[in-house]
């Protein structure tokens, strides 16, 4: 169990520093759940996020991810 980074990762990374320009983020997968572990930087804040394989597989993440900073 724990995290790494894989292909995918590097995807997501790609389309959320294109989504979102100026912030850095850095993903991994967890290898127990399949899930995405995202750590978001914007303004001097974190956010951990964490995409369910089921949001990956739908491209369901980016629309929830922009409405969870909307929020903050």
């Amino acid at each position: 169990m724990g995290q790494v980074r894989d292909a995918e990762c590097e995807k997501i990374d790609h389309e959320l520093r294109a989504m979102f320009p100026g912030c850095e983020t850095d993903c991994r997968l967890d290898t127990y759940t399949l899930d995405y572990i995202i750590w978001l930087e914007s303004n001097g804040e974190t956010y951990p996020i964490r995409i369910t394989r089921d949001e990956y597989l739908h491209d369901d993440w980016k629309g929830n991810i922009k409405i969870l900073l909307r929020q903050e």
